[in-house]
C-alpha cells in the first residue's frame, strides 16, 4: 500500500508529516529574525537621528559662538590699541624724566676739567643716588651684620676679630627696587 505523500514533490509535501507535531519552520525562524533586524534597526535608526541632532545642536551652537566672536572683534581690537597707547605713555612718564636727568648728568660731565674732577665725581655719585631714589631704587645701607645671601654676593674670605660668617668689608653698593634685589651688596665675610 502506498503511502498518501509519496507521489507529492518536495514543494508539494505538506510543512510536516501527517500525525506528527509541526517543527518550527525555517520561515518562522525568518519571520522573527527579520522583526529583531527590524528592531535593532529601528533603534539603530533612532540612535543615529539623536546622533545627528546632538551633532546639529552643537554646530548651532558654534555657529552662534563664531557670531558672537565677530561681533566682539572690533572691541577686542579696540582695547588692544588702547592698551598699547597707555603701556607707551607709562613708559614715557616714568622713562623720560629719568632720561632727562642722565642728560644733565652729562652734561656736566662734558664740562669737567682736571682740577674740579675728584668734587664732581662725588656730586655725581649724590645726584645719581637721588635720580634713582625718584624713580624708586634706593641704596642698601651697609651694616656689619651676618651675610644674607638673598641680599649679598660673598667675593671673598678674611680672618677678623669678628664672628664667623659676618660682613666686614663692602666691596660694592647694592640696590632695591620696591624692596627688589636689583644688585647685591658685594661683600668680604669673616672668616
Amino acid at each position: 500500500m502506498s503511502h498518501p505523500n509519496e507521489h507529492l514533490s518536495d514543494s508539494d509535501a505538506p510543512a510536516h508529516p501527517a500525525g506528527s507535531p509541526p517543527e518550527s519552520s525555517s520561515s518562522t525562524d525568518d519571520h522573527t529574525s527579520d522583526s529583531k533586524v527590524a528592531e535593532t534597526s529601528g533603534s539603530s535608526v533612532a540612535t543615529a537621528q539623536n546622533a545627528d541632532a546632538v551633532v546639529e545642536e552643537k554646530l548651532e551652537a558654534l555657529e552662534q559662538l563664531l557670531h558672537e566672536i565677530r561681533n566682539d572683534l572690533p572691541t577686542v581690537r579696540e582695547l588692544h590699541t588702547r592698551l598699547t597707547e597707555a603701556n607707551r605713555i607709562i613708559e614715557g612718564v616714568s622713562v623720560l624724566p629719568l632720561f632727562r636727568d642722565l642728560i644733565l648728568m652729562r652734561d656736566r660731565f662734558e664740562k669737567v676739567n682736571a682740577e674740579d674732577a675728584v668734587a664732581v665725581a662725588q656730586s655725581t655719585v649724590e645726584e645719581l643716588d637721588e635720580i634713582m631714589a625718584r624713580q624708586g631704587v634706593d641704596r642698601m645701607p651697609f651694616t656689619p651684620r651676618p651675610f644674607d645671601p638673598a641680599l649679598q654676593e660673598s667675593i671673598g674670605r678674611r680672618k677678623s676679630d669678628a664672628p664667623s660668617g659676618t660682613v666686614i668689608e663692602l666691596v660694592r653698593d647694592g640696590f632695591l627696587f620696591e624692596k627688589r634685589v636689583v644688585r647685591a651688596q658685594q661683600v668680604v665675610v669673616a672668616e
